[in-house]
């Protein structure tokens, strides 16, 4: 393959996850500690790509307050054991 082929499939394929992160920052999730970490994980890599310093979204803390109790409760041990 060629470098100038190489170089426009790499455009292309940046051009596509940066559509991709604009799907995902449309703020259709609301404030979801899952989707906000999906959101800043395809901006690092994309950020990465581009040289730049990401921008990260923020989640709020009753957002993460309600994630870290929904973990508890899926990792609480049964009684009895």
């Amino acid at each position: 393959m060629s470098k100038k082929l190489s170089l426009n499939i790499l455009h292309r394929r940046m051009k596509d996850l940066s559509n991709v992160l604009e799907i995902q920052g449309d703020n259709t999730f609301g404030d979801d500690a899952y989707m906000v970490g999906l959101y800043n994980g395809i901006e690092l890599g994309l950020a990465t790509m581009e040289g730049r310093e990401p921008v990260y979204r923020k989640v709020s803390k009753k957002s993460i307050k309600k994630y870290n109790k929904d973990i508890q409760r899926r990792f609480k041990k049964p009684k009895g054991e």
